[in-house]
């Protein structure tokens, strides 16, 4: 029997997991391309902004739902409404980096390539980010179970959107969350090779439900 719960501090650990698997290519997740930290590095930072505790973006407790079998985490992914305090997920994102990474951000021309990719997110819509489930339950729809799990604690009046931000390239991710009812609206592209390395794709898929 499954257990769908809201993320608890002591979960950050898995949480960490959730993103470099969601955030990685050959092995290596973004933050280690893009700010040349080694594993340990990014951890420490990860596990430093989770304690800030800082709402409506991925890389927060609050944000998160995992799921669990037999006292094991197994799977989980972020979620939050954006821009809810009138400041957008990559602002907070940023402003978090900026205390951990300060001396990375300068004249990296990783973050622009990346930028020129970045596809806006919508303001008021409900955003999925960071899923990850264990290889040993891959195949059992475990990201659907996210999904309705935090649509049905954020949905309100006021959000007619789900939306979900995908490296193209990574089309099992896409083809199940199209199998979730999400439709592609948006695609972003570059030539440059820092996006390819840093990505492992040339640009990302904007994917979005109708709730």
């Amino acid at each position: 029997m499954y257990l769908i719960r809201k993320a608890q501090p002591r979960d950050i650990p898995f949480l960490i997991n959730c993103i470099l698997a969601a955030e990685g290519f050959a092995g290596k997740s973004t933050y280690e391309f893009i700010f040349d930290l080694n594993p340990t590095e990014v951890r420490n930072f990860l596990t430093q902004i989770f304690e800030e505790e800082i709402e409506n973006q991925e890389i927060c407790v609050n944000s998160f739902a995992v799921i669990e079998y037999k006292n094991q985490l197994i799977a989980g992914c972020s979620a939050w409404i954006e821009g809810l305090e009138g400041i957008g997920s990559g602002t907070l994102k940023a402003t978090a980096f900026s205390y951990f990474v300060a001396n990375k951000l300068k004249k990296n021309p990783k973050i622009d390539a990346i930028a020129d990719v970045n596809i806006p997110r919508t303001m008021g819509a409900i955003q999925l980010e960071s899923f990850y489930t264990v290889p040993e339950f891959r195949g059992k729809k475990l990201s659907h179970l996210l999904i309705d799990f935090h649509l049905g604690n954020l949905k309100n009046k006021e959000t007619h959107y789900a939306e979900i931000i995908a490296v193209t390239e990574n089309q099992s991710a896409i083809r199940a969350y199209q199998n979730a009812n999400f439709k592609i609206v948006e695609k972003s592209s570059s030539e440059n090779p820092l996006v390819l390395e840093i990505l492992g794709g040339k640009g990302k898929t904007l994917l979005r439900r109708k709730i």
